[in-house]
C-alpha cells in the first residue's frame, strides 16, 4: 500500500511538471514595459524537470564567466526565470537577463546564491538549442509604439492626447531569431471627437517607414493613401456633415537592425453637423453699387436658393472657401430705391430677408462731338456690338475664378468722366447714362489688368475701337475701349498688372482715354468699389 501511494505521488508530481513545463513555454507574452534602454517581458517561471535539458543549463552556468558587477542588470527585470527541481537531485533558481539579442548580451543569476555570470555567445547558442528555450515568446525588442496629437477644440484651447488604438498586427523575436506575433494592447476603439474643429501635430514615439490614412463617412470611404502625416489637415476630408472615421496606420517595415515589424492603426471618430445659412455682408445697396451674400457650411447634395422676384434676381454661387460660398448682388445705377424682399431656401426651408436699395448722387456731364466723331454710331456699328460685344456684357462665368487679390487701376490718368453720370450729347435735353469710368491721358500710357483673368475678347470695333473683355471670374468681367492698340489675343489668361493694350482714341471718341467698365452678373457696377478690395475675402 505504501509503494503504490509513493507511486502515486510520483505521477501526479510528474504530471504538475509537465503542465507547468507546457504552461509556461506555450503562452504568448501579452505584457511588456520599459526600463530605460532596455524593454524586457515580464517575469516567467519554468519549472524544469528534464535531466538533460538540467544538466546542460548547469553546465552552461558553470562555465560562465562570474562578475561581480550587478550594475549590469540594474534597474530592469529578468527576460524569465528557470527554478531546477522535481525529480532531479539538483535545485535552484536562476533568472536569466537578455539585454541584448542581437549582440547576444545575456546573464543568468543564481539568485539562492546571489551570483551572477555572463554566459558566453556559444553558450548562449548551445541555451537556444533546446526547443523548450527557443520558444519561448520573450524578446528583447524595442517599446511599443505610441502616438500623440493636438486636439484644437471649439473655443480654440489645445489639449496634447494620446491616440486611440483600433487594430495591431505586431511582430517580435523569438529567442532563435524567428518571429511570433504579438498581442501588445487592448482594441480601445474609435476615440469620439466631441467640440473639436481641428486635429494636428500628430506624432508618432517610433518612426514608421510608412503612414497610410483611410477617412469615411458613414459607408463612403472618402480617401484612402499615404501620406505625409505633417501635411495632414483633418478639416481637407470633412465635404458635408456627417459621421465621420480617420484610421491612422503607421508602419513598420521588417529589417534585419529591427526586432520587431508590423503596424498599429490609431482611429478617431466625429459627427460634423454644421449648420447652413446665408449672410449679407451689407443690408443696404446704392445704385450702381454691389454687395456679397455668403453662405456657409452647404454640403455635396444641399438644396438652397435666393432670390428676389420683384427684382428679378437669382444668386449664382461660387466656391471661395471649403465651406463658403459666395455670390454678388449688383444693383443697376436706374434702378428703383425702396425696400425689396429676398426669399431664402435652404433644404427646403424658406425664410424671407429685406434689402434696401438706396439713391445714389450721380453727375452730370456734356460732350461735344463734330460731325466725323457722330457718324461712327452706325447701323453697322450697331450690328457688330449686337454679335460681339452685347453677349459679353451679359457673360456667365464658369466655376473658375481667376482674380486673385484686390483689383487695380487700369491705366494712369485724370478721370473726366464719372461712373453712372448722365452725360448731354451736342446739346439734347435728353441725356444717356455713362455706365463706365473714363481715364484720359495724352501721353497715351499702358492699360493694365485690373486683375487676374481670361481674355473673352481682342478685336477692333467700329464704336468702341479696339476692344478688350477680360473675365474675372465670378461673372466678373472687365471691359476697355478706345485703345490705340491691343496686346492680347483671345483666350489669353493675363496676371493682374499684365499690359493688356495702349490708351488711345479709336471708335467713337473724342480724345486719348479709357473707357474702363466693369459687370458683375451683367450689370454695370462702379469700378471705383473694386479698387484694392479683394473679392475672395
Amino acid at each position: 500500500m505504501k509503494i503504490f501511494i509513493r507511486m502515486l505521488i510520483i505521477c501526479v508530481a510528474a504530471a504538475i511538471a509537465i503542465f507547468c513545463v507546457y504552461i509556461f513555454t506555450s503562452e504568448k507574452v501579452s505584457d511588456s514595459f520599459t526600463n530605460e534602454n532596455y524593454l524586457v517581458t515580464s517575469d516567467r517561471d519554468i519549472l524544469i524537470d528534464d535531466k538533460d535539458f538540467v544538466k546542460m543549463f548547469l553546465n552552461i552556468y558553470n562555465m560562465s564567466a562570474v562578475t561581480g558587477d550587478f550594475d549590469l542588470i540594474s534597474g530592469i527585470e529578468p527576460s524569465f526565470s528557470i527554478t531546477v527541481g522535481g525529480l532531479t537531485r539538483e535545485t535552484g533558481e536562476y533568472a536569466v537577463f537578455v539585454k541584448s539579442i542581437s549582440s547576444k548580451e545575456v546573464y543568468i543569476l543564481n539568485t539562492n546564491e546571489n551570483k551572477l555570470v555572463a554566459v558566453s555567445k556559444e553558450n548562449l547558442n548551445y541555451l537556444l538549442s533546446y526547443e523548450i528555450i527557443y520558444r519561448l515568446p520573450m524578446t528583447v525588442t524595442v517599446k511599443e509604439p505610441t502616438c500623440t496629437y493636438v486636439q484644437v477644440n471649439s473655443d480654440l484651447t489645445e489639449e496634447t492626447l494620446n491616440g486611440a488604438v483600433t487594430g495591431c498586427e505586431w511582430y517580435n523575436k523569438q529567442f532563435d531569431g524567428q518571429y511570433f506575433q504579438l498581442s501588445m494592447h487592448e482594441d480601445l476603439g474609435y476615440k469620439i471627437l466631441s467640440d473639436v474643429i481641428d486635429i494636428k501635430n500628430i506624432k508618432f514615439d517610433i518612426i514608421p517607414d510608412e503612414i497610410f490614412l483611410k477617412v469615411s463617412c458613414f459607408e463612403d470611404v472618402i480617401a484612402e493613401n499615404y501620406i505625409n502625416i505633417e501635411n495632414f489637415d483633418m478639416n481637407e476630408y470633412i465635404t458635408k456633415n456627417g459621421h465621420y472615421y480617420f484610421e491612422i496606420t503607421a508602419i513598420y517595415d521588417m529589417s534585419p537592425d529591427k526586432d520587431y515589424y508590423g503596424s498599429k492603426t490609431f482611429g478617431f471618430s466625429m459627427v460634423v453637423q454644421n449648420e447652413i445659412y446665408f449672410e449679407f455682408e451689407e443690408m443696404s445697396v446704392s445704385q450702381g453699387e454691389f454687395t456679397r451674400i455668403f453662405l456657409y457650411n452647404a454640403q455635396e447634395g444641399t438644396k438652397y436658393s435666393l432670390k428676389s422676384e420683384k427684382l428679378n434676381y437669382t444668386a449664382k454661387f461660387f466656391k471661395v472657401e471649403k465651406d463658403k460660398l459666395m455670390a454678388f448682388f449688383p444693383v443697376n445705377c436706374a434702378q428703383a430705391t425702396g425696400t425689396f424682399d429676398f426669399e431664402l431656401e435652404i433644404d427646403g426651408n424658406k425664410t424671407m430677408q429685406q434689402i434696401n436699395v438706396e439713391k445714389s448722387p450721380f453727375l452730370e456731364s456734356t460732350l461735344t462731338t463734330d460731325a466725323a466723331t457722330s457718324s461712327i454710331i452706325s447701323q453697322a456699328g450697331l450690328d457688330e456690338q449686337a454679335v460681339y460685344l452685347t453677349p459679353l456684357k451679359k457673360y456667365v462665368s464658369s466655376d473658375e475664378i481667376y482674380m486673385s487679390g484686390p483689383f487695380i487701376e487700369p491705366a494712369q490718368g485724370k478721370i473726366t468722366t464719372e461712373f453712372g453720370s448722365m452725360r448731354y450729347t451736342n446739346g439734347s435735353k435728353t441725356p444717356t447714362r455713362h455706365n463706365a469710368m473714363d481715364i484720359a491721358d495724352r501721353n497715351m500710357p499702358d492699360v493694365l489688368a485690373t486683375n487676374r483673368g481670361k481674355v473673352l475678347l481682342a478685336m477692333k470695333m467700329v464704336i468702341t475701337g479696339n476692344t478688350v473683355i477680360i473675365d474675372h471670374g465670378m461673372n466678373v468681367v472687365s471691359l476697355h475701349y478706345h485703345m490705340d492698340s491691343m496686346n492680347v489675343k483671345k483666350g489669353d489668361v493675363v496676371e493682374k498688372g499684365d499690359k493688356i493694350g495702349v490708351m488711345g482714341t479709336t471708335g467713337y471718341s473724342t480724345g486719348v482715354h479709357l473707357h474702363f467698365e466693369i459687370r458683375i452678373n451683367g450689370i454695370e457696377t462702379n469700378p471705383a468699389s473694386l479698387f484694392g478690395v479683394d473679392l475672395l475675402k
